[in-house]
């Protein structure tokens, strides 16, 4: 018998190790990150030149963060109704312990792994796939935000070659219908991988998925367009405060592209942040010749929106149970 908790403790040992070195590695990429943005000067920003305006703006781009990751949690909850009913304080807590794995993991695929630690070890499994779910209507919205304001913006501001804009466009297009379709008809989808072996030997994993209703889904569409108009604003007011003058319309369409993009843009969520400033220049630099100003506006957005909720789930990711 005391070897058998003997083992216990060891395995209890290694997994308060493992706990440690992802909050450790965390912490530590962004710090890394960080250094590397000021040591280029992205930061270099005279404060004084800021108003109580700005000062404003950047109160409320920083609220928004936690309006954004509240209405997020609301979602992720939603979605383990059929799987497991957790209140919305743990939800909260799993979305943050998410992001604080997802920070150095490719596509941020890890975030599904610090999620399912709020739920029961029999259901996590189809926690993940619930999340799937969630991550895909978040795409969605991205997408057809992106295919309404392609045309707008290649109108007039267009960094691609004109004879390939009809190729970009219609392949947008039949990227956002492709994802809608799958995405309203998700039992059909489900009942046809059944015809698979493994699928149908392990239907326990994907049967919570027939109970999501269209009026269901429309409800994670809506989560996702709410969050997809803060990310925006959020934005748009960071440009603003960094002056970038741009009227509301033709910066939400320009912002709307660099999302679209990013999309597309296979990446770590640390390397993220220097990928995304590139792709605001080369969108929003169309606009406006402040580059500068445009990194930076993107980098902050990336320390608020991404890096200080990744430091806050650290804390709840230690005191999860595996």
């Amino acid at each position: 018998m005391s070897v058998i908790f003997a083992g216990m403790d060891w395995n209890k040992k290694i997994i308060g190790v493992l706990k440690i070195g992802i909050i450790a590695g965390s912490i530590s990429f962004i710090s890394h990150r960080l250094w590397v943005e000021y040591q280029s000067g992205v930061f270099a920003f005279e404060l004084d030149r800021l108003d109580r305006v700005s000062y404003a703006s950047l109160l409320l781009v920083f609220t928004l963060t936690f309006v954004n990751w509240f209405i997020e949690s609301v979602k992720w909850r939603h979605l383990l109704i059929p799987v497991q009913v957790i209140s919305l304080h743990d939800a909260l807590k799993s979305v943050l312990a998410g992001i604080s794995i997802s920070i150095f993991t490719p596509n941020r695929i890890g975030e599904f792994g610090g999620r399912i630690l709020v739920l029961q070890k029999s259901v996590r499994m189809q926690g993940i796939f619930a999340s799937l779910v969630g991550n895909l209507a978040q795409t969605l919205v991205t997408l057809v935000a992106g295919v309404l304001f392609f045309p707008f913006y290649i109108q007039n501001l267009s960094v691609f070659n004109k004879s390939s804009e009809p190729l970009l466009f219609t392949l947008s297009v039949i990227a956002a219908i492709v994802g809608l379709l799958l995405f309203f008809n998700i039992k059909k989808l489900v009942r046809q991988v059944y015809n698979i072996r493994w699928f149908n030997k392990n239907q326990q994993f994907f049967n919570f998925l027939l109970t999501y209703t269209r009026t269901d889904l429309l409800k994670y569409l809506g989560f996702s367009a709410l969050r997809y108009g803060i990310f925006t604003f959020q934005f748009y007011l960071l440009l603003h405060v960094f002056g970038v003058q741009l009227n509301y319309i033709s910066a939400i369409i320009a912002i709307s592209q660099v999302y679209f993009i990013m999309t597309f843009i296979p990446t770590f969520a640390l390397a993220e942040i220097g990928v995304r400033g590139s792709v605001a220049i080369l969108v929003i630099g169309t606009l406006s010749p402040l580059s500068s100003a445009i990194v930076t506006a993107s980098v902050l957005l990336w320390i608020i929106n991404l890096a200080l909720p990744a430091l806050i789930g650290a804390h709840f990711l230690y005191r999860f149970k595996v």
